[in-house]
Parts: structure tokens; C-alpha cells; sequence
């Protein structure tokens, strides 16, 4: 729906306008019916979609590096992303628009409830009692945790107390003052642990937060957190000579999302209501008022089978475990163990990044030569 509306104002501005998309592997995403809605109304539009197998399956090359500013967010898809920005610029694209940000936006994070309860407790509990058919959240611990939201410092206190804690159950709300709560992996070593912990509790020392809100705060952490990603995502598309754009993370759209008070575009009643109030007459209704959403454990489960073995192999001599940070062996075990749901696909794809990331920041490199220098004697 993101990258949808901003194929419609696009095309409003602009008559060379080239939409592109990945195929879906599950036949059951009705992406591919919503998609051809967006196509049909868009038919003076030049429209490109990859079929999925012509596209690298996930996790393909996990030991490409991505440069050394920090660990690559998004490596299951990074193969993906550098085929499809050679495949823009061949087409003639010079700026692509995506999506991206979107979700950050228009989905707000649980926290909203926390002020949301005191202020208007029966809006509070409606919001709630919703979220608990739709997500099966225990409706009583939640209105419990929502009446002592802490403060940000206790939050990342809890975080490195509890950090080698089971995983909390699925069906539980994002409440307090982070994005998700932190739990060690299984390969992550005692030493690894105890760093972590520590950089947790310095962090706590030194938290404050965006908002005194806590559903504020979270949408400005997951801004600027989610930022900061797509900045490096935009390299990829920059190598291949395409210019990406992401429109949602402009400031001035932040900021008018953000004016609106929270409850009033979130809930479990509608999906991104206040993005489909904005796109009303721009986007056609049976678009904008869409209440599915795409699954795609199908392409995570056909990257792992495929690529496993290259996984592998580029932990077999891992620079994480030289020093001391991982347990090569539990790695194993994960990628070799069938798993019930896709959900550890996460844990690994950043595993996989910070591995890549440490491994080309420790090579050695040439210092360049300064052409106005004086030669020096031999």
C-alpha cells in the first residue's frame, strides 16, 4: 500500500513513469491482486515485475561485504537488491521511489497506549479488548503493564537483565519504551553476553527519551532507527546508477504524521487508516481500504534450503568466533535444525551482516598516496 500511493502521485507528475515489483513464491500472497488493481489504473504507466525465479533467492552471496560504517541490516535481501537495481538502470531508471518507511509511519507501536489509558481509559480498553481478538493478547496483564510504563532507563536495565531469558510468547504487545524486547541468540558466547550486558547498562546510564510519551517515543525510535537503514540501502541502488528515494522518511512527512494524535490512526479496526484518508481520490478504494497483508515465509524458507551450505562455509572460519563473540557450532546446529517457524531468519540475517562487517573491516588496507608529495629517496 506504501509503495502503491506513491505510484499514484507519481503518476500524476511525471509520464515516464515505470513501476517494478518482486513476484511472489507463495501462491497464496494476494499481493499479486492488489497489484493488478494499482496496474490497471495506472495503464498509461510501463509496469516491470521479476518473476520469482529470476530472481537470487534469499540470503544468496551472504559474503559480499556492504561496506564498513556498520553491519548491513538487510542481508537476506541483498543479492535481491542489487540484482533489481541493475535491472532499473538498464530500464532507463534514474530515481526510484520506495515504499519504505511506510510501515514505520502508519502502523503505530502499542506504546500509544500507555497515555492513552489515562487519558481516555474506555477508548484505552475498546483499543485493547481489539487487539486481544485480532492478536490474542491476555487483555488483563496487558492493562496491568500499560498502567507502569517505567521510564527508559529501567527499560534497558530490563533489557541486560533479562537478556539471556526465554524469548516472551509471540502474543504479546510491544509496550514500554523499545522496539522489541532483547534476548541473546543461542550461538551468542558467555563473553558476548557479558559485553552486550554492559553495553546495555552504559546505555541506560545515559538514556533519555524522544517523547514523554511512550508511543511518541517509539515512533521516533523506529524513524530514526529504520533511517539510518535505508541510508545504506540506498548505496546499492547508487553503485548501479539508480538514485533511491524514500519520500515517507522526509522530515516534513514525519512531521505531519506526527501531529496527529496517535489513537486516532492506530487500533486493530483498520489497516493504515490514516495513509488511506490521506490517498482517498488518489488511490482507488479497493486499494486504499485493503485489510490483508502479504506473507512471504515461502521465499525465507526457499533461500535458507538453497543457500545453507554458502552460510555455512562463510562460518567456517568466522571472525565473530575468533573473538570470542559466537559459538560457531551452535550456528551450525541452528542452520541444520528444521525450524518450526521462519522467525529465527531475523537472528540470523544479522548475524550474517555483522559477521561480513567484521570481517572487511579488519582487512588490512593501502593507504593512498599523495600525488603532491615529494618522492622520497630509494
Amino acid at each position: 500500500m506504501d509503495s502503491t500511493s506513491l505510484c499514484f502521485l507519481a503518476a500524476s507528475a511525471t509520464p515516464n513513469l515505470l513501476t517494478f515489483r518482486w513476484g511472489e513464491a507463495e501462491a497464496g500472497n494476494d499481493d499479486a491482486v492488489f497489484a493488478a488493481h494499482a496496474m490497471r489504473a495506472l495503464a498509461e504507466a510501463e509496469h516491470h515485475v521479476v518473476a520469482p525465479h529470476e530472481l537470487p533467492p534469499l540470503f544468496a552471496d551472504p559474503h559480499v561485504p556492504e561496506g564498513t560504517e556498520e553491519p548491513y541490516p538487510f542481508a537476506r535481501t541483498a543479492a535481491r537488491t542489487r540484482h533489481s537495481a541493475r535491472v532499473l538502470a538498464q530500464r532507463g531508471s534514474r530515481r526510484h521511489l520506495a515504499g519504505h518507511g511506510g510501515d514505520e509511519l502508519f502502523t503505530p507501536l502499542p506504546g500509544y497506549l500507555h497515555h492513552l489509558l489515562w487519558r481516555h481509559p474506555i477508548t484505552a480498553i475498546r483499543h485493547v479488548r481489539g487487539y486481544a481478538a485480532l492478536k490474542r493478547w491476555p487483555t488483563w496483564s496487558t492493562l496491568a503493564k500499560l498502567a507502569r510504563p517505567g521510564d527508559v532507563a529501567s527499560w534497558w536495565r530490563t533489557q541486560a537483565n533479562w537478556l539471556t531469558a526465554p524469548a516472551p510468547p509471540r502474543r504479546r504487545p510491544v509496550l514500554g519504551w523499545g522496539l522489541w524486547p532483547l534476548r541473546a541468540p543461542d550461538w551468542a558466547t558467555s563473553a558476548g553476553i557479558d559485553l552486550a550486558q554492559a553495553a546495555l547498562r552504559r546505555a541506560a546510564e545515559q538514556a533519555q527519551p524522544l517523547a514523554t510519551d511512550p508511543g511518541q517515543h517509539q515512533t521516533l525510535l523506529v524513524l530514526r532507527t529504520y533511517a539510518a537503514h535505508y541510508r545504506l540501502l540506498a548505496r546499492l541502488f547508487s553503485e548501479a546508477g539508480t538514485e533511491l528515494d524514500v519520500p515517507f522518511f522526509d522530515d516534513r512527512v514525519a512531521e505531519a504524521v506526527l501531529t496527529v494524535r496517535t489513537h486516532e490512526h492506530a487500533g486493530p479496526w483498520r489497516y493504515k487508516p490514516l495513509l488511506a484518508e490521506a490517498m482517498r481520490g488518489i488511490v482507488p478504494d479497493e486499494i486504499a481500504g485493503r485489510s490483508t497483508k502479504g506473507e512471504f515465509s515461502a521465499d525465507i524458507r526457499i533461500g535458507l534450503h538453497r543457500n545453507t551450505p554458502s552460510i555455512l562455509e562463510s562460518f567456517a572460519d568466522s571472525a565473530l568466533a575468533e573473538h570470542g563473540l559466537i559459538n560457531p557450532d551452535a550456528v551450525r546446529t541452528h542452520l541444520v535444525t528444521p525450524q518450526p517457524t521462519t522467525t529465527g531468519a531475523f537472528a540470523l540475517e544479522a548475524l550474517i551482516g555483522c559477521e561480513t562487517w567484521l570481517r572487511t573491516a579488519l582487512q588490512p588496507t593501502t593507504p593512498t598516496r599523495r600525488t603532491d608529495a615529494a618522492p622520497t629517496a630509494p
